[in-house]
């Protein structure tokens, strides 16, 4: 491993160092020749001296029924996130989960009898250290 990763190391270093003239012919002679450009300050950059206004009439009536449509949204969304049947249906569940409590506790409490119990797998033979010797 450690073979292989020297000199593929070294081929990636070697062409990082290789030069790209087509990058260096992108730019023009006019634009080498341009001066500077002027800095201009953060302030006028980031602020929009004009204002802003809303426009013609449809813009404003487009504005007024998309208001109104998120205050319809906005309403639809404060009731209840759980229905009236369903929480019912949880309050059942829970009831009946409260009830299965202690008999699954007591169940629980008392051994199982042995001899009622299935066994997962037949028991094994039983084998004598001379019978290993044998193999």
């Amino acid at each position: 491993m450690r073979s292989l990763f020297s000199p593929l190391f070294g081929a990636i270093l070697l062409a990082g160092c290789t030069e790209f003239p087509e990058l260096d012919a992108a730019v023009s002679d006019a634009a080498r020749r341009a001066p500077y450009p002027e800095l201009a300050p953060v302030e006028d950059i980031l602020v929009d001296p004009t204002p802003t206004r809303l426009g013609d009439e449809a813009d404003e009536d487009y504005l007024k029924w998309r208001a109104q449509r998120l205050r319809q949204k906005a309403r639809a969304l404060r009731g209840a996130v759980v229905s009236d049947v369903t929480r019912a249906e949880l309050a059942a569940a829970k009831q009946r989960a409260e009830e299965l409590r202690p008999e699954r506790a007591e169940a629980e409490e008392t051994p199982a009898d042995p001899a009622t119990v299935t066994p997962v797998a037949p028991p094994l033979p039983e084998v004598e250290p001379t019978d290993l010797l044998e193999l």
